[in-house]
């Protein structure tokens, strides 16, 4: 038993070693160019897999950063509130099981300021699956007294 119990403890580092490794990334966002407006549907979600595509969404934005399509594909996403904008959040999970991606974009509206457009980007391990599930909600802002 003495000589299997260094056995283990080595299997168990390897182990926890190996665990941390397999920490997947998720997704990064994607800094848009100041005052772009991107022309696609709003509140669905638009995959840009090559240069080609991207070149074409951004061909108005020559300073946009390029991606490595590669490693990623990159997700757009656009939306119009009835109403300003406080902040936007976003939560971003992927479902190994399943194999999908669900985005959740909550929009915080200001009832006091006027309509106002969106747009996110994000980029995500590159994947040809169009399995991705995209909830917006908004939100009325709520003051305090």
């Amino acid at each position: 038993m003495k000589k299997f119990f260094p056995f283990l403890l080595l299997l168990f580092l390897y182990a926890c070693d190996k665990k941390e490794e397999m920490i997947d990334f998720v997704y990064m966002e994607y800094s848009l160019p100041v005052n772009c407006k991107l022309d696609i549907e709003e509140e669905k979600a638009i995959l840009i897999n090559d240069k080609a595509e991207f070149k074409e969404v951004f061909s108005e934005y020559p300073e946009a950063r390029s991606v490595d399509f590669n490693k990623y594909t990159m997700i757009l996403v656009k939306g119009t509130s009835n109403s300003g904008i406080n902040k936007i959040d976003r939560t971003v999970s992927y479902n190994d099981f399943q194999r999908n991606y669900t985005f959740i974009i909550a929009i915080e509206q200001n009832p006091t300021t006027v309509v106002q457009g969106w747009h996110l980007a994000f980029l995500i391990p590159k994947t040809d699956t169009e399995d991705i599930t995209l909830n917006v909600e908004y939100r009325e802002f709520q003051f305090q007294d």
